[in-house]
Parts: structure tokens; C-alpha cells; sequence
């Protein structure tokens, strides 16, 4: 299994350090219920919805980028937690990106073939990656007024450690490193995992969300 190499924040940043002075105006996230959106999957208790940012136009509005012409794919997240008394924790170290060679038919047991993997995680803190300060990577480097506020803004809107209690909802985006041939040649079976470890006893929930690498 070849894995993924997880995205910094910063490694979006650095192609949009030479902006032009216009100030960047960024929408804010429009975040729904989680039957709202196109792709989504059901386990027990928990309800997860993904959205993958591959339109050009909706990436520039939330993100004042266009995050696949950097080989950044953004999903959001949204987890609803339907239970009536167990409360879960999320966080973005726990969702993953895989391709899967044989789709399973719903229903079927056992679980599909997992060809590569893909963890949203820091970029700092996993096997493989190079341990490398963002601040020194910027160091130098003019940023003006829109690429600060691109950096503040996909900070922002990253997928933080967060306890989901019952009936509530928690919502993130996490953010996945492509390379051009993925790009180039997206597998048409994509899924985002999605782990919730429950408050109490420490079980582990984990829903596998299928979607397409393409705009709707």
C-alpha cells in the first residue's frame, strides 16, 4: 500500500505569495445539514456528508484558490451525531483518502480493496514527511495582504479536535495532497474514511463516504 503524502497549510500558500494588491474577498463557508449533501453514508448513529472542492469558481470563492491547481484536494466534512446519549470525538488525523480497486457492492461484508491512502493530518507529525518549519519556509518571501488572508482563512475552516454531543453536529474541511496523475487520471472510486472514537467506551466508528472526483 503507497501512501499518500499528507498537505501542509503552508504548501498551499507558497505558489499565491507574489498576489497582486487587490484585497482578496473570501465568502464564507456555507456549511448544510448533512442529508443536504450529494454524497453521503450512515453507521448506527452517526450520519457523515463530504463535500469535494473541485469546481475552480466555488474553490476561489471559500478559499481565494483554486486548491487543485495545487494538487490540494479540500473536502468538507460534516458528522451528525444521532444518538441519544454517546457523545463522539473527531479530529482531522482520523479522516483518510483511499482508492479503491474493487468497488463492494452495498450490503456485501468484508471490506473493498484499498489500493492508496491519503491521511489529513499536519504534514508534521506523519511517518515520511519532511519535518520542516512553515515559518522558515515563508521566510523572505513578500506576502501581501491576500495571501495572509488565504492563510488565516484555510486555517480557519481546517477540521479542529472536536467533541460531537448528542444530537449536535461538527463540521471541517481537511485537506489531501494529489499528484498530477491522480489529477489527471481520478480513479472513479475515491473514499473518504471518517473515524469517531465514542467518549465512553473508546470504540472506534469508522464510515467510509464513496464520492467522484469531479464537479457536480
Amino acid at each position: 500500500m503507497r501512501r499518500f503524502r499528507p498537505v501542509a497549510l503552508w504548501a498551499i500558500l507558497i505558489p499565491t505569495a507574489t498576489a497582486g494588491c487587490l484585497t482578496l474577498k473570501i465568502a464564507d463557508l456555507d456549511v448544510k445539514p448533512v442529508r443536504a449533501y450529494r454524497f453521503v453514508a450512515e453507521k448506527n448513529s452517526i450520519a457523515v456528508g463530504i463535500h469535494p472542492f473541485v469546481d475552480s469558481t466555488e474553490s476561489d470563492k471559500y478559499f481565494g484558490t483554486t486548491l487543485l491547481d495545487r494538487n490540494v484536494l479540500g473536502v468538507l466534512v460534516v458528522v451528525e451525531n444521532r444518538s441519544s446519549s454517546s457523545s463522539y470525538v473527531l479530529t482531522k488525523d482520523q479522516c483518510s483518502l483511499s482508492t479503491v480497486r474493487n468497488q463492494t457492492p452495498a450490503g456485501a461484508s468484508g471490506a473493498p480493496g484499498v489500493s492508496e491512502r491519503a491521511d489529513a493530518g499536519t504534514g508534521l507529525a506523519i511517518a515520511g514527511a519532511v519535518l520542516v518549519n512553515p515559518l522558515l519556509l515563508i521566510a523572505g518571501i513578500k506576502l501581501g495582504s491576500d495571501s495572509e488572508m488565504i492563510r488565516h482563512n484555510l486555517s480557519r475552516l481546517e477540521l479542529r479536535r472536536q467533541t460531537i454531543s448528542p444530537g449536535r453536529t461538527a463540521h471541517g474541511v481537511v485537506y489531501f495532497e494529489l499528484t498530477d496523475d491522480q489529477l489527471k487520471n481520478p480513479s472513479p472510486s475515491l473514499v473518504v474514511q471518517v473515524s469517531l472514537q465514542d467518549l465512553k467506551t473508546g470504540a472506534v466508528e469508522t464510515i467510509p463516504v464513496p464520492f467522484e472526483l469531479r464537479a457536480q
